[in-house]
C-alpha cells in the first residue's frame, strides 16, 4: 500500500556478465525511481515530498536496498 515497487530479473551467462548487468542496473536505479515516482500528494493533500515511495524506501532494509557500493568493486562476484 503506497510503497509498491518494481523488480527486474536478469539472466546472465557468466560472472563477468552478471557483474556488468548488476552495475548498469544499479546505475539506472535513480532514473527508474524518478520515472515511477509516486505523487507528492497523500490522500489528496501535499505531503512535502517529491515521491512518497522513494521516501519510504530510503530507510527500509538498508542492508539490501539502495545503492550497494560493494558491487562496484573490481572483484565483485557471485560470492558477494
Amino acid at each position: 500500500y503506497r510503497t509498491c515497487t518494481i523488480q527486474v530479473n536478469l539472466d546472465f551467462a557468466s560472472e563477468t556478465d552478471m557483474r556488468r548487468k548488476m552495475q548498469v542496473s544499479v546505475k539506472l536505479q535513480s532514473i527508474a525511481t524518478a520515472l515511477f515516482a509516486m505523487s507528492p500528494f497523500t490522500e489528496g493533500k501535499p505531503n512535502g515530498l517529491l515521491s512518497w515511495r522513494s521516501n519510504i524506501w530510503r530507510d527500509t532494509d538498508n542492508n539490501r536496498s539502495g545503492v550497494l557500493p560493494f558491487i562496484f568493486n573490481e572483484n565483485f562476484g557471485f560470492a558477494d
